[in-house]
């Protein structure tokens, strides 16, 4: 679906296709120019008039899925949450300038980035498709991309077992099932203490104990 140099990606009807072999209903990107500038892939932050082009890019492909029986979600790191044009986060300007389109949400992205998740699960409801469960505590850490050791080191929160950092779990999963939400999905982008097996472990129980999961 999407193409990086020298590695052309599948088409739209290709993608479809194979989900449609596989039983798969959502697919997500996790690439915005924003991102991209934040994470060190582009060099030059993106205007309003590149934002606006992918947004309408977005909603062509959510259009074209959706006619497929196929969610295509955009996931969400800080970055879209921080950034404004005119006031207005580039989240919400995804969401007020399309139809089709579908949204990941990363809680824990959305609360580092300053925005509250909460408010985010209820005024984006309708086009919810899944959450993304993740969390952080104090400090932040250099992640050095591994095929550019002598280049841009990101700065990234310290992230840790959801429940034992900063995100409003019980809020969350709260707002979650009060909106009908299916999905909940724990997702740590590398560990603090714990073992994977440890978090992935210790993040089920401590939503479990809120009472909004089983």
């Amino acid at each position: 679906m999407f193409s990086f140099p020298g590695r052309p990606g599948p088409t739209l009807e290709e993608t479809a296709e194979k989900c449609h072999k596989i039983g798969v209903t959502r697919v997500a990107t996790y690439v915005s120019t924003m991102a991209s500038f934040r994470f060190g892939q582009l060099k030059t932050m993106p205007t309003y008039d590149d934002v606006m082009r992918e947004i309408e890019d977005f909603e062509e492909k959510a259009a074209f899925f959706a006619k497929e029986g196929i969610d295509f979600m955009f996931h969400n790191h800080d970055t879209e949450v921080a950034c404004t044009f005119a006031g207005m986060p580039i989240l919400q300007l995804m969401y007020a300038n399309t139809d089709h389109l579908k949204f990941e949400l990363d809680t824990g992205w959305v609360t580092y980035g300053g925005g509250d998740p909460v408010d985010y699960i209820h005024r984006f409801a309708d086009r919810i498709s899944a959450l993304h469960i993740k969390d952080f505590t104090d400090g932040w850490v250099h992640q050095q991309n591994p095929r550019d050791p002598g280049g841009y080191k990101n700065m990234m929160p310290r992230f840790t077992t959801p429940g034992t950092g900063k995100l409003n779990l019980r809020g969350v999963l709260k707002a979650g099932v009060e909106e009908n939400i299916e999905w909940a999905i724990v997702e740590q982008d590398f560990q603090n203490i714990l073992t994977q097996k440890e978090t992935l472990t210790a993040a089920y129980l401590n939503m479990k104990e809120t009472g909004y999961v089983e």
